[in-house]
């Protein structure tokens, strides 16, 4: 739940919709809604969708990493 609620901070604060960082990550908008939420497990998190999300926000994806767990 951390790294949801972390992606939505950086997705906010980057002045992002959930359809903009769709668009910008090539992760679907329900994909992200679910990241957001902590619908995930950790175990089902890809590597390249944290990537991809890393470059859209301009974050670290290791700090991605880290807020698994």
């Amino acid at each position: 739940m951390r790294l949801g609620r972390y992606l939505r901070a950086a997705r906010l604060n980057a002045g992002l919709s959930l359809a903009e960082l769709a668009s910008q990550s090539k992760l679907s908008k329900a994909k992200l809604i679910a990241l957001e939420q902590g619908f995930f497990l950790s175990c089902d998190i890809k590597a390249s969708w944290l990537r991809q999300l890393a470059r859209a926000l301009a974050e670290d994806d290791d700090y991605f990493n880290l807020l698994l767990g």
